[in-house]
C-alpha cells in the first residue's frame, strides 16, 4: 500500500475514497513523524507557505520517492530534496486566483483606490476616479501559467 502525507484535514477528507488503496497520514512537517510511520512514507505533500520551513525533515523518511509542492515555484525546495526523490510543483493550481488578484490590484492602482482609502482614514475625501483601463496596453513580463491566466482577464475592459 502507498503511504502519503497530506498537510491538512480537508485534503484527507476529500481523498477518503482512496483509503482502501492509499494510506493517508495527516502531517504538516512541523514535527517528526513517529518512526514506524516514517519508514512507510513514499510521498509527501508540502504545506502551503512552507518556503521557509525545514525541508531537512524529509531526510527522516527512508522510502521517500515523491515530494509535491503546492506552488508553481520550486527553486527554493531543490537544494533540500534528497537524491533520487522526484519533485512535483503545483504549476497552474493558483493561476486563476492569482490572475484575479493581479487584475484587482491593477484596477485599484489605476483608479487610485489606495489613496482614496487612506484619505477616508483621515476623514478626507479623495477623488478615486483615475484613468480607465479601457484603451490601455497591458504588459506581462514572463508568460508562465499565471501570466497566461492574467492575459485574457483585461479583455472585458476593452
Amino acid at each position: 500500500m502507498l503511504t502519503v502525507t497530506l498537510p491538512d484535514q480537508d485534503i484527507l477528507s476529500r481523498l477518503s475514497d482512496l483509503s482502501e488503496r492509499v494510506e493517508m497520514v495527516h502531517w504538516d512537517l512541523s514535527t517528526p513523524l513517529p518512526a514506524v510511520v516514517a519508514e512507510r512514507v513514499s510521498a509527501v505533500e508540502i504545506p502551503h507557505y512552507f518556503n521557509r520551513g525545514d525541508f531537512g525533515i524529509l531526510a527522516t523518511l527512508p522510502r521517500l520517492r515523491w515530494v509535491w509542492l503546492p506552488s508553481a515555484g520550486f527553486e527554493h525546495a531543490l537544494p533540500h530534496i534528497p537524491d533520487g526523490v522526484g519533485l512535483c510543483n503545483g504549476r497552474g493550481i493558483q493561476s486563476a486566483g492569482t490572475a484575479e488578484l493581479a487584475l484587482t490590484l491593477t484596477l485599484a492602482a489605476q483608479r487610485g483606490i489606495p489613496d482614496a482609502v487612506r484619505a477616508q482614514d483621515r476623514g478626507e475625501w479623495s477623488d478615486p476616479f483615475g484613468p480607465s483601463l479601457a484603451d490601455r496596453r497591458v504588459l506581462l513580463v514572463g508568460f508562465g501559467s499565471v501570466a497566461r491566466a492574467v492575459a485574457g482577464r483585461p479583455a472585458p475592459f476593452e
